[in-house]
């Protein structure tokens, strides 16, 4: 291979991996937690470090609670601080998590977060407009709120995390209705089981969407008869 050969083929591979750079870092949209780092690292290192080691350490030490849990407190500016709460759910059961604070458009970061075998996840944050985090959950399982305010921050709060039932009622609360069987129950004389949940309500009651969705199919079954999926 001569040395014009080698100098050519070099030369591509560092524009290739300069283009790569640059579609990452162009197309890459960071997160409001993510910008607040970067501004607070330029103003100050000392402060930054001190605040991310606030926020490890109450992921670390949650305080754990058993049921919907409400706080009032003070930030202080200057003050590296951040609160978390430890809260099992059972499956189909939800985390609504909020807070109100009387300053700035986002002044606090409100995330929910999951231990797994490679650590810590972060499974839902709080836009700047609702300031409001939720995550339903499929299984039994520990959840941590995490709560920490910016820095430079000095205001009141309000934090509530709430659980909830992740699915809606579906038949309208103004129609009688009434449970007829549940899942699981014997079908066939026991042969199989029952793979829901029956709901009987006079005919032209309106239903209701138990959760936000897409209908993908609507069709007949043998067993079920009209079947919305």
């Amino acid at each position: 291979m001569s040395k014009t050969t080698t100098f050519w083929m070099a030369f591509l591979l560092m524009i290739s991996a300069s283009c790569n750079n640059f579609n990452k870092n162009f197309f890459t949209k960071k997160t409001p937690k993510e910008i607040y780092k970067d501004v607070l690292k330029k103003k100050d290192p000392v402060l930054l470090t001190a605040w991310d080691q606030a926020g490890k350490y109450a992921l670390e030490h949650p305080l754990i609670i058993t049921d919907s849990y409400a706080e009032y407190g003070l930030t202080k500016a200057g003050t590296a601080d951040a609160n978390a709460f430890q809260i099992s759910l059972k499956p189909g059961q939800q985390i609504i998590a909020n807070y109100d604070m009387d300053s700035l458009s986002m002044p606090a970061f409100l995330e929910i977060w999951k231990q797994d075998m490679n650590g810590m996840v972060l499974l839902s944050s709080a836009d700047s407009i609702s300031k409001t985090a939720r995550y339903f959950s499929l299984d039994e399982a520990d959840y941590i709120v995490k709560f920490q305010p910016k820095i430079e921050v000095n205001a009141n709060y309000n934090l509530i995390i709430q659980v909830a039932a992740g699915l809606e009622y579906p038949i309208d609360q103004k129609a009688k209705s009434s449970i007829g069987s549940l899942w699981g129950d014997p079908r066939d004389g026991g042969l199989r089981k029952h793979e829901g949940i029956d709901i009987f309500a006079a005919r032209g009651s309106k239903i209701l969407a138990a959760a936000d969705g897409i209908i993908s199919n609507v069709g007949d079954t043998d067993i079920g008869g009209k079947v919305i999926s």
